[in-house]
Formats: C-alpha cells, structure tokens, sequence
C-alpha cells in the first residue's frame, strides 16, 4: 500500500446535506464550503504559490492561506475578493513565480478553465487542480474535448460532503452533489488517474 493509500485509509461513508434551492446563479457561482483544501492537502502537497483564477468571494483563497499558501486571486466579475475584472481566459501567461492553478469553475465553463489551464502551465511540472463534481467524469463530449488526450493524474472524491454555496447564500443549504478534486500533475507521468479517497 502506497504512502497516499495509507494516509487515507479508514475514512467515513458518503453523507447527504440539503439541496441548492431552485433557483440557479446566473453566472453559476457556487463558494465552496470549508474543509475542501485541508481534505486535499492531507494527501497532496499543493506548491507554495498558487493561482486561484476564478476566485469568487474568496473561500477557497482563504483556505489556501491559512495552510500556508500565497495566493494570486482573480475574478472576472465584482465580489470585493481578489482582483477584480481579470477575464482568465485573456491571459497568455501564468503570473511570476507561478507554476500552479488551483480554483473551482463555474460548472458551465469547467471544460474550458481546464484545458487553458493547462496550456498555461509548465509542461514538465506544472500543477492543476480543480474542484469539481464527480459528474464531471461523465458524458461523450468531456471525454472527446478534454479527457481522451488529457486525463487527470489523480481523482481526489471526498467520502463525506463539502458543500457549496449558492452566490454564497449559506441560508439556502448546502449542495447534495459529490464533488471531487481533480489534479494535473505534470510532473509525473500516467495513463490513467489514481484514486484516493478524502
């Protein structure tokens, strides 16, 4: 048994939470509830610095901070978190001293923040993860556009839920999907993801 497989042996079942409410974010944004990178980070180390490019209000920027982490965070839309107005798929270059990308899409556009993430990265080390629902592994054209040439290094399912807010409104309940981190990691090489449980 791996290092990885050790450490994340013996963990809880799937558990439920309220729904979303009926009313979807027209720019579907969810804030992702806490727990989501320490979950992560007991069996990935995340690189120093990192690049939340879709930030939101700040949640996931926020964890990374308190782990240690210097975050560059960027938002297309005006939430009063980060830098404001910066359209992700405008950029041509990751930010100095930046090798990594670490956000959770709108769901909308997760195909696409994938791909130009990794076209922004270094080939031989760079690092994405995103925060996505397990979902997200289904359906022809995902598999077609994104999964076939480029498949996730590792699979990270939670094995009880985070939740995630509805533009934020905690009094609308959390979300009833699984969602999963899905990494990129450039640095090692694999044909298929590996799966570990958080």
């Amino acid at each position: 048994m791996s290092t990885r497989s050790k450490q994340i042996a013996n963990h809880g079942v799937v558990g439920a939470s309220s729904g979303y409410g009926s009313i979807r974010q027209k720019e579907d944004f969810y804030s992702t509830g806490d727990g989501a990178i320490e979950r992560l980070e007991e069996v990935y180390t995340l690189p120093k610095k990192v690049w939340e490019c879709a930030c939101g209000n700040g949640a996931l920027s926020e964890q990374l901070e308190k782990n240690g982490h210097t975050v560059y965070s960027t938002e297309l839309y005006k939430r009063g978190y980060g830098k404001q107005g910066v359209d992700f798929f405008k950029q041509k270059k990751m930010p100095t001293g930046y090798d990594c990308i670490v956000t959770n899409p709108p769901f909308n556009q997760a195909v696409d923040f994938v791909l130009h993430s990794l076209d922004l990265v270094s080939k031989k080390k760079g690092i994405v993860a995103m925060f996505l629902k397990l979902a997200f592994l289904e359906s022809q054209s995902r598999y077609d556009k994104l999964f076939y040439d480029n498949p996730p290094t590792y699979l990270f399912p939670f094995v009880t839920r985070i939740n995630c807010y509805n533009n934020d409104n905690r009094k609308l309940g959390g979300s009833i999907m699984p969602f999963a981190w899905y990494v990129w990691d450039n640095s090692v090489k694999s044909d298929a993801p590996q799966i570990y449980w958080i």
